[in-house]
């Protein structure tokens, strides 16, 4: 007579507490490792050797940057209009053989004094038209892009498109599936993201446009963890905003922002990579995504590798009063130029 199914239950039941238990006491190891090898004072010391770890990290075309960026690369600058502020031009970058990332520049009319560069992210479900407004409403982004590009004197601004749009801006897309593909290959998704903005980068500051000293990042979401990211990868960017993503990586470990061996390198170890320059970290304390309570903790993590890099006040951070959006108020946009 078969047996019921449930009778081999307790051996799933204590595998399944087996894996929970596993991984618990794995953590707890690693951040004692992380603690012992990546103190405040040992990064401080040696930012660019922990940098290099991150990049091998996140991995291909980003931990080849530096042999990529010796090469040329083919540019494509459509013009696309203007609005009150800008000269708007779309913009094509051959980043890598036959791969063309795309964005919209936003060449400020202010042409008497140098202004300052700013990236202004868009995150998912998203596209460089939702983010700068050139479609009308920007939904949670609050107006990102043109805060940026209005601000004090004005600032060049650009909007990179990463593949994350929503299916009806189209073609309908698998970033998890690509994802895979690329650690297949020995990269990801974020990291060839990353190197994009960094060829971008390299692009505007070769056309002088971007002046080093007053480039700064600003992101949403999605957006938000690219600007840590790259912020983390690119020492040209000496100020950048992140907003509504900032977290604890245990509780909201996303497959494309996992990476093996990831939790030698959570938010406050990317945040450290940034340090000496400025941070500026924001959450809603009625975000749906992401809880304010996980976000100050990490932020709290942070603070120490500022403080052992000199510079405590460059690091700032809050919950405000609001959902998943960027915060209405200018308190980030002050901090941010403030360095620009």
């Amino acid at each position: 007579m078969p047996e019921d199914i449930s009778s081999s239950l307790p051996f799933r039941e204590t595998y399944d507490d087996g894996l929970k238990t596993l991984i618990r006491n794995r953590r707890a190891e690693l951040d004692r490792a992380r603690a012992e090898r990546m103190s405040p004072e040992r990064i401080a010391a040696d930012r660019e050797t922990f940098r290099r770890e991150y990049l091998d990290l996140l991995g291909w075309p980003l931990n080849e940057y530096d042999e990529y960026r010796k090469t040329s690369m083919n540019v494509r600058k459509i013009p696309h209009g203007e609005n009150d502020f800008a000269v708007i031009w779309q913009m094509q970058f051959e980043i890598l053989p036959d791969l063309w990332f795309y964005g919209l520049f936003f060449e400020h009319k202010n042409k008497t004094e140098d202004l300052s560069f700013v990236i202004c992210q868009h995150g998912g479900l998203g596209t460089p038209e939702v983010v700068s407004g050139v479609l009308g409403e920007t939904y949670n982004y609050n107006n990102l892009l043109e805060r940026a590009a209005t601000y004090g004197k004005g600032a060049n601004t650009f909007a990179p498109g990463l593949y994350l749009w929503n299916d009806a801006y189209g073609p309908e897309k698998d970033r998890n599936r690509i994802d895979n593909d690329l650690r297949q290959l020995g990269g990801s998704i974020a990291a060839l993201e990353v190197f994009a903005i960094r060829r971008t980068l390299d692009y505007f500051v070769g056309e002088g446009i971007a002046k080093e000293g007053h480039i700064g990042m600003i992101g949403l979401s999605y957006g938000g963890s690219y600007t840590l990211l790259t912020a983390a990868a690119e020492p040209r960017i000496c100020a950048a905003y992140s907003s509504c993503q900032y977290s604890d990586r245990y509780v909201h470990n996303w497959p494309d922002w996992t990476w093996k061996g990831s939790a030698m390198f959570l938010d406050a170890e990317m945040a450290a990579l940034v340090a000496p320059r400025a941070l500026y970290l924001e959450e809603g304390d009625n975000d749906d995504l992401f809880d304010d309570r996980d976000f100050l903790r990490e932020c709290e993590r942070a603070v120490p590798f500022f403080e052992a890099a000199g510079v405590p006040g460059n690091l700032k951070f809050r919950a405000f009063e609001g959902t998943h959006e960027l915060c209405k108020d200018n308190d980030g946009y002050d901090f941010v130029f403030r360095y620009l």
